[in-house]
């Protein structure tokens, strides 16, 4: 059940799942699963029934884990601060996100103590929220795992370096991020600097006559062929048909001689055309 029970736990329909034997039926032992739900089913069952949710109607007698008795009293009783000032709600949901996680008990309300832990935590990410909750989130989850149980309560987030080890994280995928589009711009400029290539071969091959074309192949064929001796003996082509493979080749090479190079280029193209150049000449 562990496998279908994840995704609810972790889309927030549900808090926390709990098992304890059912009386067996024709000698056949059997379980009674608990569900707790998650803040995400409370806030759609107040969506449409148009009233408060109350965890007393769907919490078990026994969904608390084990050694966490009386954790949800203690976090459930506000005190008078609070029922006064109030607090931001973002301050809530982290306390309350925290407490839930960590102990897999549905809160309705939490003391000012919490209340003061999760804004000293909120005020340690500079305000922002979504580090805050990433960082609780974590420290929820190492606490569960924990043989230590640390961290029991959210003063841990700022104890254990949470808050560092998310910024760390973050620092680290912004860079990875960084590096992405730094080879991606890279890649365009090279595409765009082989096109421009391409373009100036291209009208200088076709600016040779036949006769001019002819004279560029034969001066150049021994050389082209001589560098390319072992690829045309694992072949064992003709002279005709090394000649056909070759003569394209050649003519671009021919077509991209004296090409600056793709960083000299990339110079040139920070220097504005003049006013009567078209886009076809700023290529040229």
């Amino acid at each position: 059940m562990a496998a279908v029970h994840r995704p609810h736990i972790a889309s927030g329909y549900v808090a926390h799942v709990a098992y304890r034997p059912a009386p067996p039926l024709d000698g056949v032992l059997d379980w009674i699963i608990h569900y707790v739900p998650g803040l995400r089913a409370r806030a759609e069952f107040e969506r449409f029934n148009g009233k408060r949710f109350q965890p007393e109607w769907a919490v078990p007698k026994r969904p608390v884990p084990r050694g966490c008795e009386g954790i949800r009293r203690t976090f459930a009783a506000p005190s008078s601060g609070e029922r006064q000032t109030g607090a931001p709600a973002t301050v809530r949901s982290l306390a309350i996100g925290f407490l839930e996680k960590r102990y897999g008990v549905p809160v309705i309300k939490v003391a000012a103590g919490h209340l003061r832990q999760a804004q000293a935590v909120l005020d340690a990410c500079g305000g922002d929220h979504a580090m805050a909750v990433t960082a609780v989130d974590l420290a929820a989850k190492e606490g569960r795992q924990s043989r230590a149980g640390f961290p029991k309560h959210l003063g841990g987030v700022l104890e254990g370096g949470f808050i560092e080890r998310v910024r760390a994280a973050r620092a680290k995928e912004n860079r990875r991020r960084d590096a992405d589009e730094q080879r991606v711009r890279e890649q365009a400029r090279r595409d765009r600097y082989e096109v421009w290539c391409r373009r100036r071969a291209e009208k200088r091959i076709r600016a040779l006559s036949s006769e001019a074309r002819r004279r560029v192949i034969d001066e150049r064929l021994p050389a082209f062929t001589e560098g390319f001796r072992f690829f045309f003996q694992l072949r064992s082509w003709s002279d005709e048909r090394i000649r056909i493979w070759a003569e394209p080749r050649i003519l671009t090479r021919y077509g991209r001689e004296g090409e600056p190079t793709l960083d000299a280029w990339s110079k040139l193209r920070d220097v504005p055309p003049t006013r009567s150049s078209g886009p076809d000449e700023a290529l040229q």
